[in-house]
């Protein structure tokens, strides 16, 4: 057995270095490094003989392109399904997508009311757009809301069999991510959910949603994946209901995660700027950020406020400041950059104690996900 591990270890080892070599272009070894490590993912105890890779390469570039598979493995799946035309096993890549949207449901009544999946029939349609640009052979969506806890901590062995169960392939029940429910409220803030979706691809023809060829279909398929909830039969037909829907676009699981929170904290920053009803000339913007979180405080004349939301790591502070002033700049007219300062903790707790500002803090309390159930 060690020494299968030991051969096991050192071909993907000398897959990788022929990946790094050829920049990418090896295609033989970039699908035994990917079946691999996805066979590894899917059926092994854990992640041994990736680690143990990984701890042998020297080159960084080339433990990137591995880790860079990783990702890769844990939401794109490559599944044997019959023969084909000509005799051989028919493999197929299921790709897990997801639809990040920002919600809020207004309620004129006291009485609760919750919503737990989108209109189907909206989400059908959408698939098949997305179907016909990507040139798949299925696209498939689950019509319930998940929260980025229970969706993204999914083992990919469970979000694996998930999939070819919404696929239609297996009619067993998996262990699959727990659903979650929206509840309107008098004045509701936006809240985060995911749509989940399968791509059915040729191996050759996987992993292409995320293109910027692609991406320019986003806007439309936003308005699907608004439509969706603000014409849900639940929502349109009570008079006592309005819901507003964010798409965020349509993109594989780990990048949908991102725009999720992007899009997010760019409605809530929004908020805040609506909120303090204050001119671009007396507004002060203070940023600091400690982690994986930005604070951001926004003070006028008579009012502070402060949002606490998390900060990629893909992202920089200056990036985030960039996306504040773009945004700052469609509220306020005559907002002027030089009003934000990015401080450290000591002076933004300073000038927190100074103004008195209210905590404004991204929160999943509305958003509950319903027990010992999973999404169909």
């Amino acid at each position: 057995m060690s020494n299968l591990f030991d051969r096991q270890v050192n071909q993907l080892i000398l897959d990788m270095e022929t990946l790094q070599d050829s920049a990418g272009s090896n295609t033989a070894a970039l699908s035994r490094a990917r079946h691999a490590v996805g066979q590894e993912l899917l059926h092994g105890k854990g992640m041994d003989m990736t680690a143990a890779a990984l701890g042998q390469i020297e080159d960084e570039a080339t433990a990137q392109r591995l880790l860079a598979i990783v990702r890769y493995c844990s939401e794109h799946f490559e599944v044997e399904g019959g023969q084909g035309e000509d005799g051989q096993a028919d493999s197929r890549v299921l790709s897990a997508v997801v639809l990040p949207l920002s919600v809020r449901m207004h309620s004129k009544s006291k009485k609760p009311f919750a919503l737990d999946r989108a209109d189907s029939q909206a989400l059908k349609e959408l698939a098949q757009n997305i179907q016909d640009v990507l040139k798949a052979r299925k696209v498939v969506f689950d019509s319930r809301f998940y929260d980025h806890r229970s969706l993204f901590a999914l083992p990919p062995r469970d979000l694996c069999g998930h999939l070819i169960q919404l696929a239609g392939y297996s009619k067993s029940q998996v262990g699959g991510p727990k659903f979650c429910q929206l509840y309107a409220q008098a004045d509701a803030p936006w809240r985060q959910v995911f749509l989940l979706g399968v791509e059915v691809a040729d191996p050759m023809r996987s992993g292409r949603l995320d293109d910027l060829n692609i991406q320019v279909h986003a806007e439309v398929w936003n308005d699907h994946t608004s439509a969706s909830i603000e014409y849900a039969d639940a929502i349109f037909l009570n008079p006592d209901l309005r819901a507003e829907a964010e798409g965020h676009g349509a993109h594989y699981l780990h990048r949908g995660y991102a725009f999720g929170v992007m899009g997010l904290r760019s409605l809530r920053l929004k908020d805040m700027l609506i909120a303090l009803r204050a001119d671009g000339a007396h507004l002060q913007v203070f940023i600091n950020s400690n982690g994986d979180t930005v604070r951001t405080m926004m003070v006028a004349p008579k009012l502070g406020l402060e949002l606490r939301a998390p900060i990629l790591n893909s992202e920089t502070l200056w990036s985030f400041q960039q996306e504040l002033e773009r945004i700052a700049h469609s509220v306020l007219g005559d907002f002027d950059p030089l009003c934000v300062a990015q401080v450290g903790e000591d002076e933004y707790l300073t000038q927190a104690k100074r103004h008195g500002v209210i905590l404004m803090r991204l929160s999943s309390k509305p958003i509950k996900r319903a027990r010992g159930q999973t999404g169909t």
